[in-house]
């Protein structure tokens, strides 16, 4: 099982990454964030999220994105038997932010 600590920040998101990791005993799930920001232009951002995602988890990745009074938006969501991850950027005009979240079973069962 891979988890966010192994597989690191995407490529060209920069900065110090904001991770946290919690494990919930009686669930039997390991809870992970990271929290993203870039310069990269949003397209050039979304298409490095998506390779990342697509490399780590290897899953059909499902994707929406909306362009609401003029504020981008991007969200990825994919599911393997063990693990699922969703992943949401937002171009705020001088950067794009978003996060990273992989829930995986430490029992085996599905999150």
């Amino acid at each position: 099982m891979k988890t966010l600590e192994d597989m690191g920040s995407p490529p060209g998101f920069d900065g110090e990454p904001d991770y946290n990791a919690e494990t919930d005993e009686e669930e039997g799930k390991l809870y992970e964030s990271l929290m993203l920001a870039t310069a990269s232009g949003f397209d050039e951002a979304v298409a490095a999220l998506t390779a990342f995602l697509r490399r780590h988890v290897g899953a059909e990745l499902e994707t929406t994105s909306e362009d609401v009074a003029g504020v981008r938006s991007w969200v990825g969501r994919c599911q393997t038997a063990d693990q699922s991850v969703d992943a949401q950027l937002t171009d705020f005009g001088d950067y794009r932010g978003g996060y990273l979240r992989l829930i995986s079973n430490l029992d085996g069962s599905r999150s």
